[in-house]
């Protein structure tokens, strides 16, 4: 919570190192009793005058856990638990929407092998089917958003390295800060003719990120230094170079 011109922010609540991990178990059961309460309501509002009914509900009751571990399964493969991703509607909505296709595909391909499954699955309504899991789509995208508004991860800490234009370079990593999610520890600052020096930096300190930040330097006798002078295979860093 911060003041700025007089009006008042939410940041959001900053979590504390390893929090991430409970925080999407939790998710987990939040994601089960939605997905569940949907389906229930739907079946009952859909079929509310009719005798049948509790034939429909239980068939639903009989295969329910095969459809939420199905989608557990998909969730975490495609990302849904990853607090980190929580910042960008879109991965949000692409990593649900991929998860829950999957688990309708599965689902069906499961019941074209097995007669048991088949029996419960065919006796689904398909607009209370299609209709749950669009409500599903939506209210686990919707948490999704309240929990990135309310919940901040621990930003990753990073090495860097700026060589060229110091006060550029420090521009641009507070533009990254001010993103969240990540943050750089300035392990030294070089000027542009010290590029010889670039690799050995880079390597010993085991360095993330580099900031290019005058297009001019000639960076081939860098790589060089990097992959022809060394027997061992480097770590991965990244290159970031302005363009004027």
């Amino acid at each position: 919570m911060s003041n700025k011109k007089g009006l008042l922010y939410f940041s959001g609540i900053r979590l504390p190192n390893g929090a991430e991990n409970i925080l999407a178990v939790v998710l987990t059961f939040f994601d089960g009793y939605i997905l569940n309460f949907i389906f229930v309501e739907l079946f009952k509002l859909w079929l509310n005058n009719r005798q049948d009914i509790e034939i429909y509900l239980n068939s639903y009751h009989n295969v329910k856990w095969y459809l939420f571990g199905l989608y557990l399964f998909f969730a975490f493969l495609c990302g849904c638990y990853n607090i980190r991703k929580f910042n960008t509607a879109s991965d949000n909505f692409s990593c649900l929407i991929k998860s829950i296709l999957l688990t309708t595909f599965s689902f069906y391909m499961a019941a074209f092998f097995s007669r048991a499954l088949a029996v419960y699955a065919h006796s689904f309504p398909r607009p209370i089917f299609i209709l749950a899991t669009l409500a599903s789509l939506f209210v686990n995208f919707l948490l999704r958003a309240i929990i990135s508004c309310i919940f901040k991860p621990q930003p990753i800490l990073l090495k860097a390295i700026i060589i060229g234009d110091i006060s550029e370079g420090r521009r641009i990593i507070t533009h990254f800060h001010r993103k969240g999610g990540v943050r750089f520890r300035i392990i030294r600052t070089m000027k542009s003719d010290e590029v010889d020096e670039l690799a050995t930096e880079v390597l010993l300190k085991h360095v993330h990120e580099v900031f290019v930040t005058d297009p001019s330097i000639n960076l081939d006798k860098f790589w060089g230094q990097i992959y022809y002078n060394r027997k061992e295979k480097p770590h991965n860093f990244n290159i970031r170079i302005t363009i004027d």
